[in-house]
């Protein structure tokens, strides 16, 4: 009788340690996607009763027994999904895992910009995988971008200028190779560079253009007509490819935020850029072919940060200092390629739209293979996404 009563005693205690006992009501769901360090993406069927600033004991069964993952924060929510912040992480959550979700505390005063956090199209929830829309998670709380579907967003592009003499190239015209003439650079001025292509795109509408005199020689913003969407593009000089690379790699690691400002016609602008960047590119001959950089990329934040790398082979130099970063490789390349803008113009068309990563990349491969006539199949496997 004794035995059995200490097993009974054992036994609930073992539950109790690994449940932290709650005797709120559950909800089955599903684990569909894990973001960044500690914010997990979670579907209910069925819908919940759950509000933004509600903590939960998420449970998962482990055999006959139930073992929690700890306790989250509610922190974005719509319908049937949510997004929750992990306050003290005992188990982590993977992708396809099935969960039991109970409410463990209510907040009795809601964050004011809660409200803010329910999503409507700030966040992808058409499947696990898709273009998360650039949501922002912040080190101390999570943050958006913005509350609404219109708030802005900014790409940052670093160019390369193309440079006979000083960058590891087989040599194009002098014209197009000279990397201190923005304004005929096969980058930049020519009818395929970057400032040429945009400022007659149908798409974006040329807005503030600065010279500069330092590693950089123009920059660019644009503005796209449809969407409230800025880019802003800088021009470096040829020689000048290391600061390009570095600089573009402590922006993809949440380094240098920078805030620009200007006027136009209409409006004073005010843009955070750089590091503080939704999306990030480097356009250019692959300069890691060439040489190593004296430092490496860190960390500075769990914001999400997308890459594009337009350059030859830029999974295979970069792959390892993306990681490093923490950014999200929207699209690099497997092999060698022409860096020109009509790629980079068709991927942020479905950026813009907020499709879904593979959906970006087949726009960009197909654009590639209308210019370069190589043939699709051959587009879709140099141009890639995700590591």
């Amino acid at each position: 009788m004794k035995k059995a009563y200490l097993s009974i005693c054992i036994f609930s205690l073992l539950i109790c340690f690994f449940t932290q006992a709650s005797f709120a009501k559950s909800y089955k769901g599903e684990v569909i996607d894990v973001f960044g360090e500690n914010i997990t993406k979670i579907r209910i069927p069925g819908g919940h009763p759950f509000k933004v600033g509600d903590q939960v004991d998420l449970t998962y069964k482990a055999g006959i027994l139930p073992m929690s993952m700890g306790i989250y924060e509610i922190t974005m929510i719509q319908g049937d999904t949510f997004l929750c912040r992990s306050e003290n992480m005992v188990q982590e959550p993977k992708k396809g895992m099935s969960i039991e979700i109970a409410l463990y505390k209510r907040v009795s005063k809601p964050n004011k910009n809660s409200k803010e956090k329910t999503f409507t199209d700030e966040l992808d929830v058409s499947g696990a995988g898709e273009h998360p829309d650039n949501i922002a998670y912040g080190s101390e709380n999570v943050t958006y971008s913005g509350s609404t579907q219109e708030s802005r967003k900014v790409i940052h592009a670093f160019v390369a200028l193309c440079d006979n003499k000083y960058q590891g190239i087989v040599p194009v015209p002098p014209k197009l190779g000279n990397g201190n003439d923005p304004g005929n650079n096969l980058y930049w001025g020519a009818k395929y560079g970057v400032k040429t292509l945009f400022k007659r795109s149908p798409d974006w509408k040329l807005i503030k253009t600065f010279k500069q005199s330092g590693s950089f020689l123009e920059r660019c913003v644009f503005k796209n007509r449809h969407k409230n969407v800025y880019f802003v593009a800088d021009a470096y000089r040829g020689r000048l490819i290391r600061n390009a690379i570095a600089d573009f790699l402590d922006a993809a690691s949440g380094k240098s935020g920078q805030l620009i400002q200007f006027r136009t016609e209409n409006e004073s602008i005010n843009l955070n850029i750089s590091g503080s960047s939704n999306l990030i590119v480097y356009v250019g001959h692959n300069g890691l072919m060439d040489f190593k950089l004296n430092t490496r990329p860190v960390k500075e934040n769990n914001n999400l940060r997308e890459v594009i790398i337009l350059a030859c082979f830029s999974k295979r130099y970069f792959k390892d200092l993306i990681v490093l970063a923490g950014a999200k490789p929207l699209i690099w390349t497997t092999g060698l390629m022409a860096p020109e803008s009509y790629t980079l113009e068709t991927a942020f068309e479905g950026w813009v739209l907020k499709e879904g990563n593979e959906s970006i990349r087949l726009r960009a491969a197909r654009a590639y293979h209308k210019y370069q006539k190589c043939g699709l199949r051959s587009a879709k496997r140099l141009l890639v996404s995700g590591f």
